[in-house]
């Protein structure tokens, strides 16, 4: 491109006489158009290597012929003219400006049109942790994980979200949403994933309270004592809870009945693990201490029935001439007996209950006894099922045989036990009979 002087010549002529005058040709430069590539990236990664599209090239040329190094160089501009550095540039839209040295003189007028690249928004992804807590607990705090920061950023480059549910502390039992609210950051597109609160049930113990009866009491009524309710569920109780005793409850039986309760109902029974711990129904002897051959044994204290203590070597005695003081006792009446093996049997008893012995009569023989022994009453009637046989430790033998003759007289077979001294308790028209009988 440029001007050029046009020189004529060589033109002959025999009519004229011919001058020759020099011209100009002017060679306009030809346009060249540089159309820079359009691009995108996501934010945190590298900015691409930019390029362009050229037209334009006029016969051999090519970007080697027209600009120096043959390569363009490119800048990013901000939309606010500034220019932006091609490090971790922000997520935005910024311009992509070409350059390059045009080698001189120049055949072309360049013509750069910018390209354009868009910085896209990274993903986070917010999800909130799933958690439980139990029935009448307050929600925990709710944690939050992130997947997607780059650059080195974590949650305070960002606003973040807020989780909450509408679970509270009365909700019952069940699995409830944990929603994500609010949050925003200008380099990240967040993508919420909501989480679970499961609401687990809360431990409710059911204790049945220990109960004592001396035996032959009516089975006492038994209570328990719960613990663990939350949000004052106690006004929640719709039945319950029940009991059972085991083994089968026997009231001539001293023992140490396991008392299970069950079936607490409540109106909202889901929201309980309940749990039953049993208690103990403790079945007791009148008589609490059994003594060697020279020590007292036994008392028994009035409760309106009239209970008797008679000495298996007895026979026909009224038990009034036996009433006498005993230190024991604490200056109570008491009813005593020594029989011919050296043995006390003592009770202790108010005016009441010492009328009620007057006139009862029974007997035990043959005592000492090598295995058979019968007991007659003389004024009253006897049941296999109301007669207990123990030793002076207290243990309980349960496989004696026992064998009905009359109402009145029953037949037992020691021969099954060791030598050694018994005691066998008898219950007869509400009157308890203790004989002690020596085993050969």
């Amino acid at each position: 491109a440029g001007t050029n002087t046009i020189v004529p010549g060589a033109f002959m002529s025999g009519n004229f006489e011919i001058s020759y005058g020099l011209g100009t040709l002017t060679i306009l430069p030809a346009p060249l158009l540089v159309r820079t590539d359009t691009s995108s990236i996501t934010y945190g990664t590298p900015v691409p290597s930019f390029s362009s599209s050229i037209s334009g090239y006029q016969y051999d040329d090519n970007k080697d012929s027209v600009f120096a190094d043959g390569d363009l160089n490119y800048t990013l501009q901000k939309t606010d003219g500034t220019t932006a550095s091609p490090t971790n540039i922000p997520a935005g839209v910024y311009n992509v400006i070409a350059s390059g040295t045009v080698i001189q003189p120049s055949n072309y007028d360049i013509q750069f049109i910018n390209g354009l690249l868009t910085a896209n928004k990274n993903i986070l992804k917010v999800n909130v942790a799933d958690t439980s807590r139990v029935y009448g607990d307050a929600n925990p705090a709710f944690r939050i994980i992130y997947d997607g920061f780059v650059n080195g950023e974590g949650p305070g480059d960002i606003t973040p979200p807020v989780a909450t549910s509408e679970a509270d502390i009365t909700t019952h039992v069940g699995q409830y949403s944990i929603n994500l609210s609010g949050g925003s950051a200008s380099n990240y597109e967040l993508q919420s994933i909501n989480g679970t609160l499961s609401i687990t049930p809360a431990t409710l113990t059911v204790k049945a309270d220990d109960k004592t009866i001396y035996y032959w009491e009516d089975c006492p009524e038994f209570t328990s004592t719960i613990t663990g309710f939350r949000n004052g569920d106690e006004k929640n109780i719709l039945s319950g809870p029940d009991y059972s005793l085991c083994p089968e409850f026997r009231r001539w039986c001293v023992w140490n009945y396991t008392i299970i309760p069950s079936n607490l109902v409540l109106s909202n029974t889901s929201d309980y693990n309940i749990q039953y711990i049993p208690g103990t129904l403790c079945v007791r002897s009148w008589y609490h201490h059994y003594g060697n051959d020279d020590d007292d044994f036994g008392r028994a204290t009035s409760t309106g029935i009239s209970h008797e203590l008679i000495d298996g070597t007895s026979s026909g005695h009224e038990l009034e001439s036996m009433v006498t003081s005993n230190s024991l006792t604490e200056n109570k009446k008491t009813i005593s007996y020594q029989n011919q093996i050296n043995s006390n049997i003592t009770m202790s008893a108010d005016e009441p209950s010492i009328k009620g012995l007057v006139g009862v009569y029974a007997s035990l023989y043959p005592n000492p006894t090598f295995g058979n022994v019968i007991i007659q009453i003389g004024n009253g009637s006897i049941k296999p099922g109301g007669i207990l046989i123990t030793d002076i430790a207290g243990r309980k033998y349960s496989d004696v045989r026992i064998s009905e003759i009359n109402s009145n007289m029953v037949r037992l077979d020691l021969s099954g036990l060791s030598r050694g001294i018994y005691f066998i308790s008898v219950i007869s028209n509400e009157h308890l009979k203790v004989f002690k009988v020596v085993k050969l």
